[in-house]
């Protein structure tokens, strides 16, 4: 199908019946293309509306940078102004696996914002030459829907270094980018833009000084590690020689979701191997008090820690402290 074959339908087949959607933000998807139209619909997410600053685990700078910025300040303005006009565009940046997505979604959730995500795949979705509308389109949807977060994951995926081999689509991307930048700065419109990556070397200079900061979400921390375990650990029977601190010390180099999978498997690793025993026949449990109790114990832990290595390299973190102390 071509792209002026896809122009010809009928806008009205949008599905624009979310409770996320009001009366303009329906119109203005009708109002364009019917395939730009669905797959900007599909960048508004709902968002978890019991997650709260407490889910985030540590990080007590960084959440209370984006409080004081995206929370505070709009509701003072006349002390948020001049030389202290508050940040709004931020690029997170680190290992893989620590949260990102989930601050920028946490945030919109305790500041009552939108929240659009745009994703290399969305991206690479459009055809040839009309990424440069897509990406005009999403900023105009965020300026509608203010107050809001556009949340922009794989950011060096989206507008990486110009190189002399950049082809004239690419370089109509990066320019359309820089335009939406500007006219964001000049509009008044409460949008809080966030560029994710784990690779802030590779994205464009130009786009990335758009931002107003950086900001590195590490590893966690010896003490971080052992508030993840606490958490993901606290509907459970836990043995009482567990020792949360031996294991928090093992997890050091991990990152957030590595220590999380490597939680599910340990605690299932006893159950795994009670219906091995009985080579899962149901039969032979005649009734339910011959299931034993399975406690969350050390030893599992070791076990699953000695065959799960890291997903984060010392090399990889080295690249991010060389990164940083460039700046």
């Amino acid at each position: 199908m071509s792209s002026s074959d896809s122009d010809s339908f009928d806008n009205s087949f949008h599905n624009t019946d979310s409770p996320l959607i009001d009366e303009n933000v329906k119109n203005f998807l009708n109002s364009l293309p019917y395939e730009l139209g669905n797959i900007l619909q599909g960048c508004i997410c709902d968002i978890d509306r019991e997650a709260k600053w407490k889910d985030i685990i540590g990080l007590k700078k960084i959440k209370e940078t984006f409080l004081l910025n995206i929370y505070i300040a709009p509701r003072y303005p006349s002390i948020f102004k001049g030389i202290r006009k508050p940040l709004r565009n931020f690029i997170l940046y680190g290992p893989p696996g620590n949260g990102k997505t989930f601050i920028a979604r946490t945030l919109a959730t305790m500041t009552k914002r939108k929240f659009l995500l745009v994703t290399k795949s969305v991206i690479s979705s459009m055809w040839v030459g009309n990424t440069a509308k897509l990406i005009k389109a999403v900023f105009d949807l965020a300026v509608l829907m203010s107050p809001s977060i556009l949340f922009f994951d794989e950011m060096d995926g989206i507008c990486s270094k110009r190189r002399s081999a950049d082809s004239n689509y690419d370089r109509e991307n990066k320019s359309e980018l820089l335009v939406k930048f500007e006219e964001m700065s000049k509009k008044q419109k409460d949008v809080c833009v966030i560029g994710a990556t784990n690779f802030p070397w590779d994205i464009d200079p130009a786009i990335k000084r758009r931002f107003d900061t950086e900001i590195y979400i590490p590893l966690p921390c010896l003490k971080d590690i052992k508030k993840i375990l606490i958490k993901n650990l606290s509907e459970l029977e836990i043995d009482n020689d567990f020792n949360f601190d031996n294991v928090a010390q093992k997890l050091i180099g991990y990152s957030a979701s590595d220590i999380v999978r490597i939680c599910k498997l340990a605690v299932n690793k006893p159950i795994q191997e009670f219906f091995s025993s009985i080579k899962f026949d149901l039969s032979k449990l005649k009734n339910a008090d011959m299931i034993p109790k399975f406690f969350v114990k050390e030893e599992d832990f070791y076990y699953v820690i000695e065959k799960t290595p890291s997903t984060i390299t010392k090399s990889m973190i080295q690249e991010y402290y060389i990164y940083k102390s460039d700046k």
